[in-house]
């Protein structure tokens, strides 16, 4: 019971790291397939796919450091719980802060192809970085429990 937030940020951590790598893949083709229908490039639509890849080093970046704090939090130390609130808390503001606003493009006055934001992270289910944020604070509050007896 003692390692509720440990636990919680190695899930955190892995299904980032998980959700990371299939992100990239997946919507880097999706978006090539949809503009190779109408025999196009990236060019001619002006946007700009390379941005994926500071999304997906970013997200990326913040699952690694996650298995960083839970295993600094796995030897006792206080500064694990922290940098676990520290990384969710970037990661909520990273899911919302767009590095590439929405472009609409028109093909023709029948066809108009829609490319939405890129964030500067992604998670694959929205609640990590909540789940990063409560494994600090169980961590930090099961610490306290433990030093009072």
């Amino acid at each position: 019971m003692a390692k509720i937030g440990f636990i919680l940020g190695i899930f955190a951590s892995l299904f980032t790291l998980i959700g990371t790598f299939f992100m990239l893949g997946e919507v880097i083709s999706y978006e090539e397939r949809i503009i190779q229908v109408y025999g196009l490039t990236y060019d001619d639509v002006g946007f700009n796919a390379s941005l994926y890849f500071v999304n997906f080093f970013i997200t990326l970046l913040i699952g690694i450091l996650g298995l960083i704090a839970c295993n600094i939090k796995w030897k006792g130390m206080l500064e694990g719980n922290y940098m676990l609130i520290i990384l969710g808390i970037f990661g909520l503001i990273a899911m919302f802060l767009p590095i590439f606003p929405k472009i609409t493009y028109e093909y023709s006055s029948e066809a108009t192809l829609t490319f939405g934001p890129i964030n500067l992270a992604y998670f694959a289910p929205n609640l990590l970085p909540f789940i990063f944020i409560a494994a600090g604070f169980i961590g930090w509050y099961q610490k306290e429990d433990i030093e009072k007896k």
